[in-house]
């Protein structure tokens, strides 16, 4: 029972945060210019894609084909 009431504790603590750290602008940003995984297979990356984590950029573009919503992912 403890472990389920903090895994609880963790979701509700991390899903109850909104716009914090001082990076999540540039983060929020990247992810709305960031083109989904058919565009990027047609069009490439975007300039603004150069500067990211590898790993970011291609967890975006997955979770692009999904929702368009930063917030929402």
């Amino acid at each position: 029972i403890w472990g389920i009431l903090g895994c609880v504790f963790l979701i509700v603590f991390a899903g109850l945060r909104y716009r914090t750290g001082w990076d999540w602008l540039a983060y929020e940003q990247y992810f709305i210019e960031m083109h989904g995984i058919m565009e990027m297979i047609e069009k490439g990356a975007p300039e603004t894609a150069l500067s990211v984590e590898p790993f970011f950029m291609a967890f975006t573009t997955i979770l692009k084909r999904f929702s368009d919503d930063f917030v929402f992912i």
